[in-house]
């Protein structure tokens, strides 16, 4: 089991392995990652298939860095001296250690760097290539199922369409966010593969050259083996885990908001069978009782309305009995009015008058027929017609005559006259009334309107 310690990665933070198994770990970011430049300048890193020979001076007692192999206590990050104790070297150390492990923090941190910037970049320009939700789908979907709900739309479908169309727009564009984050993930893992080659050679390179040392680097060489396995595996997993649990929410989110739309839908197409049902069951509850007092004010309605009508019927006697005389002058005056407004608006209504005059006609000398000034120019169209009826008399005149109600006729002839006229026609009927209630009451019909 080995306990990971470094003051300069991505995430802080302790790890407990056992072999090449993380068992427990907490990292928390250290630095937020940079936004991407529109394209990053990548840090080129070589490493050589084989190190090549070390010269015999690079063990010497001097430094190779210029920076100080040993960081006391007091000035390294707080998370690092808080999840290891910080402990000097000492003199035991062999010579020239300190120094190549800090050369390999600085080379091992210009990898990932690169790679960071790149798969962030890679994953922005995934994202940016997924354009915008595709609500018009989704709204298709949920419009479908409203009309198989509400076959003939009308109220119900526009309410149930409208309830549901917000949690659509979000459902879409939650599922938009969860497809990006996905892609972006896939984006960013493709260029932090690269990553962990570059790191696996890097650790074989140093490793190669611990190895042409004397015996004692030996141990050096298991550290820095062991050491920087575990750091490059460890910080690649705790990424992955946070963009891993990125994309897990953007589902969750999708998740509620699909669910959200569903039960939405789902009451607005039940709703009208269960008011129905709620209706039924009032009614059901309620028929007996609601019968029983019914009969009861119905037949109490229907008895009064009988006595109701018992006197009306009575009353409305009395009241024609006495008012018989002047109803039936209105009954003519309106009569009168109708025909007359019929006449205006249909001007071709004297040629039947006319016509039914003329079957009256048995003089064959001489025949003058008068109608109205307004009605002349209709007469006279039809002129031909009425004296080819008239074949057989000897003189023919058509006259206008002021005098003629509009819509009737007078013909006169050697031996009378037939008179069509309105008035004379309501005359004729007055005459009728009066004659059946000279029989019946014998009381003359005062015909002066008086």
């Amino acid at each position: 089991m080995a306990l990971i310690k470094s003051n300069q990665l991505i995430q802080t933070g302790t790890a407990v392995v056992a072999g090449d198994q993380i068992m427990a770990g907490e990292f928390t970011p250290a630095v937020s990652v940079p936004q991407p430049a529109p394209q990053p300048e990548a840090i080129e890193h070589v490493v050589p298939a084989q190190a090549p020979e070390p010269e015999p001076e690079a063990w010497s007692e001097e430094p190779i860095a210029e920076e100080p192999a040993f960081v006391p206590e007091e000035e390294a990050e707080p998370a690092y001296a808080e999840a290891i104790p910080f402990e000097d070297p000492g003199d035991d150390a062999p010579a020239g250690v300190t120094d190549m492990l800090g050369d390999f923090d600085v080379e091992q941190d210009q990898v990932l760097q690169a790679a960071h910037e790149a798969a962030e970049y890679a994953a922005q320009e995934a994202m940016a290539g997924f354009g915008e939700p595709d609500v018009g789908s989704a709204m298709d979907e949920a419009v479908s199922a409203i009309q198989e709900a509400f076959p003939e739309g009308g109220a119900p479908f526009d309410a149930a369409l409208e309830s549901v169309t917000p949690y659509v727009g979000q459902q879409a564009a939650a599922a938009f966010a969860e497809m990006a984050a996905q892609a972006a993930n896939d984006a960013r893992w493709r260029e932090l593969a690269t990553a962990e080659e570059q790191l696996a050679g890097l650790v074989d390179n140093y490793a190669q050259r611990v190895l042409s040392d004397p015996p004692p680097e030996l141990a050096f060489r298991s550290l820095l083996a062991e050491r920087e396995g575990i750091l490059a595996e460890a910080r690649l997993k705790a990424a992955r885990m946070v963009q891993e649990a990125e994309v897990r929410a953007a589902q969750l989110v999708n998740e509620a908001h699909s669910q959200a739309a569903g039960i939405i839908l789902e009451i607005e197409t039940k709703r009208e069978a269960m008011l129905a049902d709620l209706r039924q069951q009032g009614y059901a509850e309620g028929y007996q009782e609601g019968r029983s007092q019914a009969d009861e004010e119905g037949a109490k309605i229907i008895q009064d309305a009988m006595d109701s009508l018992n006197r009306m019927a009575g009353a409305l006697r009395e009241a024609v009995k006495q008012n018989e005389e002047k109803l039936l002058h209105l009954a003519i005056g309106i009569a009168e009015k109708v025909l007359m407004d019929e006449i205006a608006v249909r001007p071709d209504t004297v040629l039947k008058t006319l016509d039914e005059a003329i079957s009256k006609v048995s003089d064959l000398e001489e025949v003058t027929i008068k109608v109205n000034p307004e009605d002349m120019p209709v007469v006279q169209e039809r002129e031909e017609a009425f004296r080819d009826r008239l074949k057989n008399v000897r003189k023919v005149e058509f006259q206008s005559s002021p005098k003629i109600q509009r819509g009737g006729v007078l013909i006169e002839t050697s031996s009378g006259s037939v008179d069509a006229q309105i008035k004379t026609q309501l005359s004729v009927i007055m005459e009728a009334f009066d004659a059946v209630r000279r029989e019946y009451a014998e009381e003359p019909l005062d015909m002066t309107g008086g």
